[in-house]
């Protein structure tokens, strides 16, 4: 491949880049931290990307201010991919999370004399870079590889628990998986050429790479405020609904109340219109309000419920005398088999299965 090409190739990728940024940026999300994240995942390969064509045209003797001014944004990547997986979870983001930037504050901290320095002295440094790599080179660039793989892990880890906590994988951690996939891809390319050809020129390999990885990172941001069939359908069936804010708060604490008083869901006949007869709610605005508050039907609804207070049963050692039966009747299933399949539906796992394990994880407490 001649210079001209990789020189195309790296332009084309730094001008993609920074579209896609700005399209992150003026589009609206539902999720500002997701926002946040991919504007600061690609600000970072945009910065690496112009990194990359200064380096292969050797333009650093000319601008030598900008010398190692990306070095700490790099360590920030880790923590971004891995903050990504963690809010696809649910979790928001706390002020303690801010000490995953230390890295960062510390290789300022590093180079700050070298920004400080004249440019002259800066001009010395470029050129002993392309005569070989120094101590600075080799100790960020490894330490940075060990910190992206201990945040590639920990995002693995969380996404794990994510998927085994959960029935369904949400659309957000599908969206974390593939990021997590693209990086670790990247990381890979990058650390066997830390081992195996470590200098300046061949990273062109890893800043070419850097712009699928832009497009990657685009295609997931706009997937993840994509509205899916069953919310647009849901839009669609209550565009006419006369249900107002004042109401939807009002009847939205009435099911909470009901559901944690009185019960409702354990009437083995519970039927939508029966419930909303209960909680004199029209039977059209108690499942809006369940379709669109809580992100479910009728029957998962009470299914749920009905497994919670399954799981207290199966816990209670007051109730360990009690066959599997006699609780599905009780938190009311018609039978054993609708509970079964709802169970493993809600828990990934059997009735039995549940109880055995607890009891063999907490045999005093039960």
């Amino acid at each position: 491949m001649n210079d001209q090409i990789i020189n195309y190739l790296i332009i084309v990728g730094l001008v993609q880049t920074v579209i896609f940024l700005g399209i992150i940026i003026y589009r609206e999300y539902q999720r500002s931290t997701y926002r946040w994240l991919l504007i600061l995942l690609l600000f970072v390969v945009a910065i690496e990307i112009f990194y990359g064509w200064l380096y292969f045209n050797n333009l650093l003797a000319s601008w030598p201010h900008l010398l190692r001014l990306n070095s700490p944004f790099v360590l920030l990547v880790g923590p971004a991919v891995y903050l990504f997986a963690k809010t696809a979870g649910g979790k928001a983001l706390r002020i303690g999370d801010l000490w995953h930037a230390l890295p960062f504050a510390l290789c300022v901290c590093y180079f700050a004399p070298l920004y400080f320095s004249s440019a002259h002295l800066k001009v010395q440094y470029v050129a002993e870079l392309y005569q070989g790599l120094s101590f600075d080179s080799y100790f960020w660039g490894g330490l940075r590889r060990v910190q992206q793989l201990s945040y590639l892990l920990m995002a693995s880890i969380t996404l794990y628990y994510q998927s085994q906590s959960k029935t369904t994988i949400s659309p957000d951690t599908r969206l974390s998986f593939i990021l997590m996939m693209a990086f670790g891809v990247i990381w890979g390319m990058d650390v066997y050429r830390y081992f195996f050809q470590f200098d300046l020129l061949s990273g062109v390999t890893d800043t070419i790479t850097l712009s699928i990885f832009a497009i990657i990172l685009v295609i997931i941001g706009l997937s993840a405020n994509q509205p899916t069939l069953a919310n647009l359908n849901t839009n669609i069936r209550y565009r006419t609904s006369s249900l107002s804010s004042e109401l939807r708060n009002l009847y939205k604490t009435k099911i909470e109340e009901a559901v944690k008083f009185s019960k409702p869901y354990l009437n083995p006949n519970l039927t939508l219109p029966k419930m909303s007869e209960q909680l004199a709610i029209k039977p059209h605005h108690l499942s809006q309000i369940l379709n669109e508050d809580m992100q479910t039907g009728f029957s998962d609804f009470v299914n749920s419920l009905r497994i919670e207070e399954a799981k207290s049963m199966l816990l209670d050692k007051k109730a360990q005398h009690l066959k599997i039966e006699a609780i599905a009747e009780a938190v009311g299933f018609n039978s054993l088999s609708t509970f079964n399949s709802s169970f493993k539906k809600f828990t990934a796992t059997t009735p039995r299965r549940f109880r055995a394990k607890n009891l063999s994880q907490n045999p005093t407490t039960l």
